[in-house]
């Protein structure tokens, strides 16, 4: 399994999750935000590419 990003450290989205809130929402523009986002895209493009040679 290849590594998808590294998501830097910020307690506001364990504090965020601790509450059931959506950090992306909240903190967008953060570098925290940033990397989940561009780890949602590599998962996705992994699975459009699976999804269409299977």
């Amino acid at each position: 399994m290849p590594v998808l990003g590294r998501v830097p450290f910020d307690p506001r989205l364990a504090a965020a999750a601790d509450r059931g809130e959506p950090f992306l929402l909240a903190h967008g523009d953060t570098p925290t935000a940033r990397a989940l986002v561009a780890i949602g895209e590599r998962v996705q493009a992994f699975l459009e590419t699976h999804r269409r040679g299977a």
